[in-house]
């Protein structure tokens, strides 16, 4: 096989040969040659015009100098080959994406007929002086051996075959690597109860607690209710605190809580159980500052950050049958546990919109003597909005009869007599005492990282019964037990004293999974699609993973 479209041809010299005739054809009866020359002297040439990829056949005749032409040779047989494979597809770390690990993994599509690859990373994407520069890789992944910087890198990819033909690089894709603390998320857990008796799950977030499903109390906390209003003209006139269910369905209270117009938030009386409040424009900042955004970007107003919005969110989705938001759910990790639900909201006059695809919450701030700040998230984005809506025009019916979901805050005051603000933050309350500050332990199957894990297992359970036999009962069967083992060794961590060795073994066992998961998408059993949606499942749980052991191991 040649890999070069100007071949050089060579013969034996034959005596008394005045010249040489030559003639390449990609058929050999030489009917129609690519190449035909008459008046060679030399016993050798290189073609000046292009072949084409492909087979051809050659053949040389000499001819004497009485003008005789001898025999032809045997006829050759070559082929041409200057094509590469094609470019390889990037799957991680994706575009434009936040890694939290130094030594991140990269990860391609793999190419037909590939011989080796090339891969290089680089702070520029000239790649003049690349940070990696690793050639004849055989595998479509590559691990560093060292740490990479806190910085933006850009990578790419290309193949290479058998013949030394390289193809074309890859798109280019940038990725920025932030190496965050997580371990004061999803560590401690709690619980708390309304004056209705409703309990809910809290979670401490940095130096904060919050809550992780959302309020559907009915009643102040002296215990007058809260009006229950479900038409569109009563909603429009209010002028004090109303509650109502999303398209006033009980069911999606249960849910997705309740939505509260700000007169509600705002009531003396306080919507929050004793101890707990709405928390204020300033403590979200603590919120979305604990996850990574910067204090000039709190301060912004409109769309703000980069992930901490993903981050709060709930994953999964509609369509995918994983979760309650519609997709891409874009950058959903729930890495905080603050779980974010898309409730929707009511309008000014009445009408509901866009459950499954946003989540909104008011603070207890008024941005002036007319409006009121409230968060934002929604299913296209990673970032928080932050806006203000005006909360007078309710009267002529425009954005304060919006029915936004209430967190609660907690207050606690030492036995010194001092008021000690701890932000404790939740859409249900936690009923702490300020001495002890002792937080509860979560129920096991309450834990993010254990339902994170038991949803792996139902996916890997559903894509493994359609494998071939040959893979369902080796591969497969393996690949569940270990998932199971894994759910248990989070149930056994959650009630030990010593939990970092339970720990460390349930982070190898959430290898050995990828390691099978990876194996499967070589060997084809799971499309590249469904590869990339289970291992972002898989690094969830491995983020959370490792987030908890560094709490168990500082401790």
């Amino acid at each position: 096989m040649l890999t070069t479209n100007t071949p050089a041809f060579d013969w034996s010299d034959v005596s008394d040969a005045a010249s040489y005739e030559l003639s390449v054809d990609n058929d050999n009866s030489f009917a129609n040659p690519d190449i035909n020359q008459t008046a060679l002297t030399a016993s050798n040439y290189t073609a000046v015009t292009q072949l084409a990829d492909g087979s051809y056949y050659w053949r040389v005749r000499a001819r004497d100098s009485q003008g005789n032409w001898g025999a032809w040779s045997n006829t050759f047989s070559f082929a041409i080959d200057t094509q590469g494979p094609e470019a390889p597809t990037l799957i991680s770390p994706e575009n434009n994406s936040t890694v939290s690990d130094n030594i991140p993994t990269f990860d391609w599509g793999e190419v037909s007929e590939p011989s080796t690859y090339e891969l290089m990373v680089g702070e520029e994407n000239s790649f003049a002086t690349p940070e990696i520069h690793q050639t004849g890789l055989t595998a479509t992944t590559y691990t560093p051996a060292t740490e990479l910087s806190e910085t933006t890198y850009y990578w790419r990819v290309r193949a290479q075959d058998n013949n030394g033909n390289w193809g074309n690089w890859s798109t280019i894709f940038s990725f920025t690597i932030e190496i965050q603390d997580t371990s004061s998320f999803c560590e401690e857990f709690g619980t708390v109860t309304d004056i209705d008796g409703d309990v809910y799950q809290t979670v401490k977030i940095g130096e904060q607690w919050w809550m992780m499903e959302n309020l559907k109390v009915t009643r102040y906390g002296n215990g007058d209710p809260i009006e229950h209003v479900t038409g569109n003209s009563q909603w429009v006139n209010l002028t004090t605190g109303a509650w109502c269910a999303y398209d006033n369905d009980p069911v999606n209270a249960d849910t997705y809580g309740l939505l509260y117009n700000w007169y509600a938030v705002n009531d003396s009386r306080t919507i929050a159980p004793e101890g707990w409040h709405v928390p204020t424009d300033e403590e979200w900042k603590q919120l979305e500052m604990a996850l990574g955004m910067s204090r000039d970007d709190a301060d912004d107003t409109g769309w703000r950050g980069t992930d901490e919005g993903g981050k709060m969110k709930a994953t999964g989705t509609l369509e995918a049958g994983t979760g309650l938001w519609y997709a891409p759910n874009t950058g959903a990790t729930n890495e905080s546990c603050f779980s974010a639900l898309p409730g929707g909201y009511r309008t000014a006059n009445g009408t509901f919109n866009n459950l499954g695809y946003d989540a909104n919450f008011w603070s207890s701030t008024e941005s002036s003597s007319s409006d009121a700040w409230y968060r934002n998230l929604i299913y296209t984005n990673s970032t928080v909005n932050r806006y203000n809506y005006n909360k007078e025009r309710v009267f002529s019916s425009v954005r304060q009869g919006l029915g936004y979901l209430a967190f609660c805050l907690f207050y606690c005051t030492p036995r010194s007599g001092v008021e000690n603000y701890f932000k404790f933050y939740a859409l249900n309350p936690l009923q702490r005492s300020c001495a002890g500050r002792v937080a509860a332990m979560a129920l096991y199957d309450e834990l993010p990282v254990y339902k994170a894990s038991y949803d792996l297992l139902l996916e890997i359970f559903k894509f493994t019964k359609n494998f071939a036999r040959e893979y369902k009962y080796t591969i497969g069967e393996s690949l569940k037990k270990e998932t199971l083992e894994l759910i248990t060794l989070i149930y056994r961590a959650n009630s030990k004293q010593e939990k970092w060795q339970t720990l460390q073994t349930a982070r190898e066992h959430i290898e050995v999974v990828r390691l099978f998961v990876r194996l499967l998408k070589d060997l084809r059993q799971i499309s590249l699609e469904k590869f990339v949606q289970v291992n972002k499942n898989i690094e969830n749980v491995s983020k959370q993973l490792t987030g908890w052991q560094k709490t168990v191991k500082s401790g």
